[in-house]
């Protein structure tokens, strides 16, 4: 058996363990059922012709509960002393952060499938339209899915160097909703914040620099460099 067989064994044997972790932990399907039923209602409320369609115009507010789903497991982790305890069934950091990594980023799709899921099914049921055209809306539809998942992981990277609850919510909140209209008010910079960036996926105003494309790399870039002080700060600090 190659090296590349048994870390590609470790990393599927850490990430089944992690999603197990994860399904009885009562604050994960809490959280999703929550980030749909907000999906439901508040689309159906905005039904009716609009430029926008509804699912679209509560991205930055869904994109919340995304948050939350990287942050807790991490965090909850964390808080005891159950991280010992992982480390021990799993001391290879890299293959701990992997598999952990693949685990959030499983159920944050998951999530992210049945809250966009439900708001398109609302939004058809209660007739809702949009001015755009229907092939814009569904390309749309799906940049603000790809969106809120990678929203999900860079939250997930961002708790495992904080660790703590509380910090990485607030830091990821100011970060990602709350100071970027503000920062884009006063400069055009604000486009390569992780949040600006990745909204290029789905919002109606092009941006003057960044496509799609090239607004998706960047999120991706910024998950990347999350992903790097997560393996460093876990080497050196955990365990």
């Amino acid at each position: 058996m190659t090296t590349a067989d048994t870390s590609f064994q470790a990393v599927a044997r850490t990430t089944a363990a992690e999603l197990e972790k994860l399904r009885t932990l009562p604050a994960v399907p809490l959280t999703i059922v929550a980030t749909v039923a907000f999906t439901v209602v508040f689309t159906a409320a905005l039904g009716g012709p609009s430029e926008e369609p509804p699912l679209l115009q509560i991205i930055p507010f869904m994109q919340v509960g995304v948050i939350l789903l990287g942050i807790l497991p991490t965090a909850h982790e964390y808080a005891g002393s159950q991280f010992r305890t992982t480390l021990t069934a799993e001391p290879h950091r890299g293959h701990l952060l992997l598999g952990k990594t693949l685990a959030d980023s499983i159920v944050v799709t998951l999530a992210v499938i049945l809250a966009v899921g439900g708001g398109v099914l609302t939004a058809v049921m209660s007739g809702s339209a949009s001015s755009s055209t229907p092939g814009d809306d569904a390309s749309r539809l799906l940049g603000a899915a790809v969106y809120l998942v990678l929203i999900g992981v860079f939250s997930h990277l961002v708790t495992v160097t904080v660790r703590y609850m509380v910090p990485a919510l607030v830091g990821l909140l100011a970060v990602v909703v709350v100071f970027p209209p503000m920062i884009a008010a006063v400069t055009e910079h604000a486009r390569w914040l992780p949040g600006e960036a990745g909204g290029v996926l789905y919002r109606l105003q092009a941006d003057a620099v960044l496509g799609p494309v090239a607004g998706g790399l960047v999120l991706l870039g910024w998950i990347l460099v999350a992903g790097l002080v997560a393996a460093v700060v876990m080497h050196r600090r955990d365990g």
